[in-house]
């Protein structure tokens, strides 16, 4: 969108000759066939804008003809340095990030990171992206979400066009990143691509599937921990990967909960510790805060990319700011 923007305000008189101007050409070439001459052999005459028809009416000249080409030729250049660029809005109802939460965690629970992250990348895209987190058990609702965002850009009629446009990134943590897969799945089937998912401590629930990545996402990454009674999946694979890009298997280890753990529930923070552990480590999130800015619009207060991904970041097994105790 940038470029296009700057070659429309780069756009001047040293350019290809647009229609208009070949028209002058044309129209001056057309009325030199007409007379029979070429200005070499023209008679000399007295200097007039036009040369008179039977019946007293005037035919204009060709150096008139000229003008009033020229003057077209360069309204319609003003015109077109005049037509603004695309704007980010311009491809908002296309961008769409959806978060899910784990266990029974409800969407309006400021507590939770992914709560948070959905909020500050509705704040800073404002109308440039559409962000929602859902519970994980809203599974429908989201996907219904995403439907309806597809259909406004299309002008109210689900378009296979504005399906294949659309730019979609799911994260969730828990069930909530079991969840991300299901409807990663499920828009397969609806032929809706997915840029990138995110899965944070992924545990499926009975009969359900997290491991395997459907061909439809581009991108997909994983972080886990290893610790306490609720284990994060280790691996993630593609169905496909000739389709479907594994960024990485990240591991954490904690030896403590993060400081920002301490608003959590008494009951995840004793019982459930790794795995409430990072579902509040600021590390992991602002990687996947990058992560998905990466693959939204630019906008003023976003203008570049703020950190590589995280799976180019470190080796997941080495020792490093993804698995070294907290």
């Amino acid at each position: 969108m940038w470029s296009l923007g700057k070659a429309q305000a780069g756009f001047g008189l040293h350019s290809p000759l647009l229609p208009s101007q070949t028209g002058c050409v044309q129209c001056f070439a057309r009325n030199e066939r007409e007379t029979g001459v070429i200005p070499s052999q023209r008679r000399k005459s007295p200097a007039t804008p036009s040369t008179r028809f039977r019946g007293g009416l005037r035919r204009p000249s060709a150096a008139f003809k000229l003008l009033v080409c020229v003057a077209l030729a360069s309204h319609a250049i003003s015109t077109r340095a005049q037509t603004p660029p695309l704007s980010s809005s311009d491809t908002a109802a296309h961008s769409i990030v959806v978060g899910f939460l784990g266990g029974f965690v409800r969407s309006n629970d400021t507590r939770r990171s992914e709560v948070q992250l959905a909020n500050k990348l509705r704040s800073d895209y404002n109308e440039a992206a559409n962000v929602r987190v859902f519970s994980n058990w809203h599974r429908g609702q989201a996907h219904k979400y995403i439907l309806r965002l597809l259909r406004e850009a299309s002008g109210g009629n689900d378009s296979p066009e504005a399906r294949q446009n659309a730019h979609i990134v799911l994260y969730g943590h828990s069930w909530g990143a079991s969840a991300a897969i299901i409807l990663a799945r499920k828009l397969q089937r609806e032929g809706i691509p997915v840029l990138l998912t995110i899965q944070v401590d992924s545990i499926a629930k009975i009969g359900q599937n997290d491991r395997v990545v459907p061909t439809n996402v581009k991108q997909a990454i994983n972080f886990y921990q290893r610790r306490g009674i609720l284990r994060g999946r280790s691996a993630i694979v593609a169905a496909d990967a000739s389709h479907t890009e594994i960024l990485g298997n990240l591991r954490f280890q904690y030896k403590q909960l993060p400081a920002e753990c301490r608003s959590y529930p008494w009951y995840a923070r004793h019982l459930f510790k790794g795995h409430t552990a990072i579902e509040c480590d600021p590390r992991v999130w602002s990687q996947i805060d990058t992560l998905i800015r990466d693959r939204l619009p630019l906008t003023e207060s976003n203008p570049i990319a703020s950190a590589p991904d995280a799976a180019n970041s470190a080796d997941a097994n080495e020792p490093g700011p993804f698995n070294s105790p907290f």
